[in-house]
């Protein structure tokens, strides 16, 4: 790195000197210099000349050692040069790696802690960060709101989303449809599975699910005092997830319950997306993309190349299943089956007549597995940490439930709207650990964009992570603890569920994101948290192992992480991986008397 470092200064800084002084004497220079530099400096690259000479503002620049080696230092020298001083976003403050290359994102997405880095970058740097050469993160509601809220947004989203075509056979899915009227259409879709009517269908398939999970989980229970082993809720709440997706979207229960034939589905999704994660940010992503499905992507990925393919394969044979049982109800003349799939393949876009292709279909199948069953399962793990950790809290909210119910019978999702604790709960749990907690990007489109008089030029790169506005003091006093009761409002407070506080609190919340692009199932997954949280509740009492074995995760930081935001032992841990990798809290249960 010292001999780089020096190669590059002997022969870049009599160039970089130069331009400095001729910036200096030039007030104008520096705006007219830059699209002048991005396209010589494109067609030096493309097209390198015999006396390896580049026009910067009227500038010629010119390599002392005319070898291969010295061209490809000038060229990596001038391109960071251009990046961090006549580079549009320049002015934006940010990490040296990020203002100069894509490395530091990606690195920070292969990890799984982007979400910490970011929070932590604009800790230091401020509302605005420029995380990458041409990406800004924002921190702030006004920013939320500009970039996704907002019906007038001129923003798309942006390439980023490709990498999910590229592994969906080349099918874009309703997630991950950059163009906003292919989007449009898909969303017009899609709302017919999730009217009100369609919800209402649904809830059975959640209670017959949630039923079956309790019985299972008070299995095994001790004969001396009750309590069952201890059982690791992160992966029983994915079982209960993904069994209901499958059985309300496909019209086929995955039995992860009950059995562990499919228990394998979960760590498949979760493979899949640490590859597809980590090659999004790459900087050379677009060429990264043809690559998916190849066996070149097999030789370079092996496991993670081939759980995306297997992956892919799965959810594609359920929905072609599904629409052949579909067709067969039709054509014996029986009751259809009321389920998503139902709704998906009958709808039609009530402004174009068309419905979905099958390629559009496998896509879909896809995404809502992934959608419908990691978010509900790392939310429903979440608050079961936050509220052992909090016993109070946990007292509290029993005490709400059992005394609103005289049987488990009469919990159901129109009844949650009656404990408005239990919502309070699950918001605060998603707000300290949301299922996405990293940016969802948006390019900004001609013409630009305004986020709080700052105009942001075409072309940029424009995000928020729900992790760090989730975690802004601003916004939520006393960021790192959970209190439920940030989300009540009470007329007479001045602290942190006064009106004002509850609707800022509100309006900085974006667990399911927000506007036109926001999680259209939102809905169902309330009801799904409810229902079971509930009933869970009314049922048992829980408690964290008294003798817990080295095995069994708390699913909060420990002292020696070597990332010292992974040492909240008081703070669910994610992996972000777009969905996120978690482990624990182990917990055991008693059945009620």
């Amino acid at each position: 790195m010292f001999m780089l470092t020096h190669a590059l200064k002997l022969t870049l800084m009599p160039q970089i000197f130069a331009i400095k002084n001729y910036l200096t004497d030039n007030p104008c220079a520096k705006a007219q210099a830059a699209d002048k530099f991005e396209f010589s400096l494109n067609k030096y690259i493309r097209e390198p000349s015999q006396d390896h000479c580049i026009k910067i503002g009227g500038m010629a620049l010119r390599s002392s050692i005319p070898d291969q080696r010295s061209q490809g230092m000038t060229n990596v020298g001038l391109v960071i040069l251009y990046r961090l001083t006549l580079h549009p976003l320049a002015k934006y403050p940010g990490p040296l790696l990020g203002r100069i290359t894509n490395w530091g994102t990606a690195i920070q997405a292969s990890s799984g802690a982007r979400h910490l880095s970011s929070r932590k970058e604009h800790e230091i740097y401020g509302p605005i960060v420029r995380t990458a050469p041409n990406t800004l993160s924002v921190n702030t509601i006004a920013g939320l709101t500009a970039i996704y809220a907002s019906r007038n947004a001129n923003v798309q989203k942006s390439d980023w989303y490709r990498i999910f075509h590229a592994a969906s056979r080349g099918a874009s899915s309703t997630h991950s449809e950059v163009d906003p009227q292919s989007h449009a259409f898909r969303r017009r879709v899609l709302e017919h599975g999730f009217s009100g009517s369609a919800l209402r269908s649904a809830e059975k398939y959640v209670h017959q699910n949630v039923d079956l999970w309790c019985k299972y989980l008070a299995q095994d229970a001790s004969e001396s005092d009750s309590w069952t082993p201890a059982r690791n809720m992160s992966d029983w709440c994915s079982y209960l997830s993904y069994d209901v997706m499958g059985d309300w979207t496909f019209g086929k229960r995955f039995n992860c319950i009950e059995s562990d034939e499919h228990r394998y589905v979960p760590n498949l999704l979760m493979e899949r997306m640490k590859l597809l994660h980590t090659l999004s940010y790459l900087p050379l992503a677009h060429l990264v993309r043809r690559l998916l499905g190849t066996p070149v992507m097999a030789l370079l990925a092996g496991k993670l190349a081939h759980a995306g393919v297997k992956y892919t394969q799965y959810s594609s044979s359920l929905m072609e299943a599904r629409i052949a049982a579909e067709k067969e109800m039709s054509a014996s003349g029986k009751e259809p089956r009321k389920d998503f799939a139902h709704y998906l393949l009958n709808a039609k876009d009530p402004q174009t007549g068309k419905g979905f292709s099958l390629a559009q279909l496998r896509a879909e199948s896809s995404l809502l597995i992934a959608a419908g069953t990691d978010t509900v399962a790392s939310t429903m793990s979440a608050t079961l940490f936050y509220l052992l950790n909090n016993p109070s809290t946990l007292k509290k909210l029993t005490v709400d439930i059992r005394s609103a119910f005289s049987s488990p019978d009469q919990i159901d999702g129109n009844s949650m709207s009656g404990i408005p604790y239990l919502r309070a709960c699950v918001d605060e749990a998603l707000r300290l650990s949301p299922p996405a907690p990293g940016h969802l990007p948006r390019e900004v489109l001609a013409s630009g964009l305004v986020i709080e008089n700052d105009h942001i030029p075409p072309g940029t790169v424009v995000g928020a992570s729900s992790y760090v506005i989730h975690h802004n003091p601003e916004y939520y006093p006393d960021p790192f603890k959970f209190r439920p009761e940030r989300w009540i409002v009470d007329e007479h407070s001045a602290g942190i569920n006064s009106p004002d506080a509850v609707s800022t609190a509100r309006a900085a919340f974006c667990a399911f994101s927000l506007g036109r692009r926001g999680c259209i199932g939102k809905n169902i997954a309330y009801i799904e948290l409810g229902v079971a949280l509930a009933k869970l509740i009314y049922k048992f009492d829980m408690r964290l192992p008294e003798n817990r074995s080295e095995k069994q995760a708390t699913g909060g930081g420990v002292p020696d992480h070597e990332i010292p935001e992974r040492r909240r032992s008081d703070e669910y841990q994610l992996v972000d991986h777009f969905l996120v990798g978690r482990d624990g809290p182990w917990v055991e249960f008693r059945a009620r008397e």
